[in-house]
């Protein structure tokens, strides 16, 4: 799964940013998620069990790196305090992990997909919550699209592969 979100990552990413419709990919990765998560609860055997994994896995951190993006333009805008967003985001996952821990711990190990299932369709929800941009939303400065070259440069920088060594490191 690891390789298949380092590759998708940026994909999704600069699609998302080239068309400015990270709304609109994130209800799409909500769409994907559940129905993933779904598939993954039917699956039996090993192979089946683990393609659905990477599909679910591959498509659900897609999520956090778009919600970051949409956050940042509403910060940007002046209408989103992102302090707030993350201190509410950090204690609602600190919930939901004691939540869903004292749940499984409770009704057993099957009730993690539930959960799981539960987890993907509250997202969804989320995602199709997020309000529509406007256009005096958008950005009036344009950019210059962000290229393939301008990330293999970036992968070459010495500070920048010291940083993702660190990462990695920590992430170890």
């Amino acid at each position: 799964p690891l390789i298949f979100r380092i590759v998708s990552m940026p994909i999704v990413s600069f699609q998302a940013d080239a068309r400015n419709a990270h709304r609109r990919i994130l209800i799409g990765v909500g769409w994907l998620g559940l129905l993933s998560v779904i598939l993954l609860s039917w699956m039996q055997g090993f192979w089946p069990i683990l393609i659905a994994y990477i599909l679910f896995s591959t498509v659900f951190t897609l999520i956090l790196p778009l919600t970051e993006t949409v956050a940042s333009h509403g910060v940007r805008r002046g209408v989103l305090d992102y302090g707030r967003v993350r201190l509410w985001a950090s204690v609602t996952f600190i919930l939901a992990s004691f939540g869903g821990g004292f749940l499984v711990a409770r009704n057993g190990p099957d009730s993690a997909m539930h959960l799981m299932i539960f987890g993907a369709g509250v997202t969804l929800i989320a995602t199709l919550a997020l309000p529509k941009p406007s256009v005096e939303a958008a950005d009036v400065s344009p950019r210059r699209p962000l290229r393939l070259a301008d990330a293999l440069a970036l992968a070459r920088h010495p500070v920048f592969v010291v940083f993702l060594v660190a990462a990695a490191a920590a992430q170890a």
